[in-house]
């Protein structure tokens, strides 16, 4: 199997996208008229349904996905980004005393992104039927990574150009280590292995 140089590129270009499609979502909530509630947990799914919606289009687009298969990937992906942010929040107060603030964002990032790239890695192998080395390889360890640059919310004093920037980059590193999943590679007829 040869990589084709030009998916991960174009992974990566619609994670970046949906990245700022969410954050501009989450930022048109501010001019919702007064006395609409939008709650902080139906905000914590609008990166994840973004990103699947996205990046489950071009399979979508290129036969690799049914309807059906790109709406589960869309919910999977909200439910990962979900659980993924509450463990921040939860974590980043028990690391108080253990890091400094910065130290502390970056290590509950790595752990978030750890554990919403299982969680959405785990979903994608019934999903595209893909062998669980790569739904679980590359993806968990660039969701992981790309988690350390958490500080980023921080940037910025007075808006949150700082989330705009974190949700760019983690989405556009985790959709380009999508580029070597193989939809299909397990054969119709039998229940993906872990081997």
């Amino acid at each position: 199997m040869t990589l084709d140089r030009s998916n991960p590129a174009t992974l990566g270009m619609l994670g970046l996208l949906s990245g700022g499609v969410a954050w501009g979502l989450i930022m048109l909530t501010a001019l919702l008229p007064s006395g609409t509630e939008v709650g902080a947990d139906a905000l914590r799914v609008v990166p994840g349904l973004a990103f699947g919606l996205i990046v489950g289009s071009l399979w979508r687009r290129r036969g690799m996905a049914s309807r059906g298969v790109v709406l589960g990937y869309t919910l999977a992906s909200g439910l990962a980004y979900f659980v993924a942010e509450q463990f921040a929040l939860d974590m980043y107060d028990r690391l108080s005393g253990i890091l400094p603030g910065d130290w502390r964002l970056v290590l509950d990032g790595i752990l978030a992104g750890l554990i919403g790239s299982c969680l959405l890695g785990l979903a994608t192998v019934p999903l595209l039927r893909v062998p669980y080395p790569s739904a679980l390889g590359w993806p968990v360890f660039a969701g992981s990574a790309a988690g350390a640059v958490l500080p980023l919310i921080n940037l910025f004093e007075g808006w949150a150009g700082g989330y705009l920037l974190f949700f760019v980059v983690w989405q556009g590193a985790y959709a380009a280590s999508l580029a070597r999943l193989q939809p299909g590679l397990v054969p119709a007829d039998q229940a993906a292995s872990v081997g």
